[in-house]
């Protein structure tokens, strides 16, 4: 289980937390069972609730690790051609320097793409805004989602976070 620093501040509580993160759209007005389905977690992992954390500290290149979207676990994915799991983040590497043929465009091109992923992570306010969340209930797996495919990200550092909300067994933030 992921370790977490608290800091009270009147009713809300900020803390210390790193690990996945998403955008608020992708996490509201969905029901228990769709959002396991959606970020990848085990039947039941939110059947207890769970608290939604938003991200309050600015995000730099090395705080992060881009892992695609959601039907990638992690990332990863089976690339049946080659029979074995690859990295989004390689095979989108890859992909750049077969259309490029060139190591300095491709990284240049994955540099200014990196950039773009820290300006998401930077948004604070509206459905763009960067969110965790916490679930009240042990998680064992992490699937590959099964319902829609959302944007999620992996902090690498430990980041300030500010309690947004606490949701109750059957509910769903709104």
């Amino acid at each position: 289980m992921e370790k977490q620093n608290s800091i009270g501040i009147g009713h809300k509580a900020l803390k210390q937390l790193g690990g996945y993160v998403t955008t608020y759209k992708s996490v509201a007005h969905r029901g228990e069972s769709v959002l396991e389905q959606t970020l990848g977690f085990n039947f039941g992992a939110l059947r207890k609730g769970y608290s939604v954390y938003e991200l309050k500290s600015r995000i730099e290149l090395p705080d992060f690790s881009w892992k695609d979207r959601t039907v990638y676990s992690d990332g990863w994915h089976w690339d049946s051609s080659i029979d074995e799991f690859v990295r989004r983040e390689d095979e989108f590497r890859a992909d750049l320097l077969v259309s490029t043929a060139s190591d300095a465009i491709s990284d240049g091109r994955i540099r200014i793409f990196m950039e773009a992923q820290r300006e998401l992570l930077n948004v604070r306010l509206g459905e763009n805004r960067i969110v965790k969340l916490v679930p009240k209930s042990h998680v064992f797996d992490y699937p590959d989602a099964k319902v829609d495919n959302v944007p999620q990200w992996k902090l690498l550092k430990r980041k300030l976070f500010r309690l947004l909300a606490e949701i109750g067994p059957g509910s769903h933030l709104r």
